[in-house]
């Protein structure tokens, strides 16, 4: 239930300021290439269950990321990579937040980025390379890597300003570590963005 009901706050914010954005009639005055960069307003809608010595944590957390890439375009195909930093992630365990300080720290992904415009609107998928730290609260802290993979949209208004949506799946390899039992980590997650072509 707390998924559907993640999914459907930001389909529904989501929803609204494209609506928004729509309503305005705002065109964009230049084109989207060059660089770019923002704000992202994250959230966990599905998981693998997280580390384990015989207790199962769920990641869940949400909060603030930054993000900034560069753009190429040419007629409608739009291409090029982006570096983004998902902050932090807790885990969650028997309905307490934040248990005991696990979760991933400072999780970071870099994308190789390629959509289309429809007018003023960016349709994009993305792949690329992810990375985080791993607290196992009483164990040693050690590392995730692994890929993501992305599909999102963009709405540019007339001052450069866009606003998206996006969700992101990431495959980790956990480093194995004291308390750690899946060294095997799926992860999905939803963002709001909003940001500003330069």
């Amino acid at each position: 239930m707390a998924i559907v009901n993640k999914t459907m706050n930001f389909v529904f914010f989501g929803t609204a300021a494209m609506a928004l954005s729509a309503a305005s009639g705002a065109q964009a005055e230049e084109g989207i290439g060059g660089v770019y960069g923002g704000l992202s307003f994250g959230s966990v809608i599905n998981n693998d269950d997280f580390l384990g010595n015989g207790d199962e944590y769920v990641l869940d957390g949400s909060g603030v990321g930054a993000f900034v890439g560069y753009n190429v375009e040419k007629n409608n195909l739009v291409y090029g990579g982006e570096l983004n930093y998902a902050g932090n992630i807790d885990a969650n365990s028997n309905g307490l937040s934040d248990y005991s300080g696990m979760g991933l720290t400072n999780v970071i992904d870099v994308k190789a980025r390629v959509g289309r415009l429809f007018g003023t609107t960016l349709v994009y998928g993305a792949v690329g390379f992810t990375s985080a730290g791993v607290n196992a609260s009483f164990g040693v802290p050690s590392s995730a890597i692994g890929s993501n993979v992305s599909l999102g949209v963009e709405k540019t208004f007339s001052n450069n300003m866009f606003i998206g949506l996006e969700l992101t799946h990431r495959n980790l390899n956990v480093e194995d570590g004291q308390y750690i039992s899946n060294t095997k980590l799926k992860l999905d997650s939803a963002s709001l963005r909003i940001g500003m072509n330069f």
